[in-house]
């Protein structure tokens, strides 16, 4: 996926879940490469069933995968409702963010 074809604005708009994980790449995954490779390790092998579950805390949000998906837990806003994702809408955001990282583009998009 080229970061030149992907608009975040247009795949979070209106979509609560997909904001969660925009403000979770930008605040805990940053401009890590090696934390997005994770991710995206971590999901593939629970679709390949190697794992059931994974979950990772940052300064931000507490993530969990699962087969169902990912469900993300603001850690900083108080009373935030949980979100959920599915595993394949998840991926393709990290792959994204990793498209935009090793093209060397430091303009993040924000949470807005």
């Amino acid at each position: 996926m080229s970061k030149l074809n992907w608009n975040w604005a247009e795949w979070t708009a209106d979509d609560s879940a997909r904001c969660e994980v925009l403000g979770f790449l930008s605040l805990d995954i940053q401009d890590s490469l090696e934390s997005v490779n994770q991710l995206l390790t971590a999901s593939a092998e629970i679709e390949a069933g190697h794992l059931s579950t994974w979950e990772r805390s940052g300064n931000a949000y507490r993530l969990h995968l699962d087969a169902k998906g990912a469900t993300l837990n603001n850690l900083v806003v108080d009373d935030q409702p949980l979100n959920y994702l599915s595993l394949s809408d998840f991926k393709t955001a990290a792959l994204a963010w990793k498209a935009q990282l090793e093209s060397g583009n430091d303009e993040h998009p924000r949470q807005g």
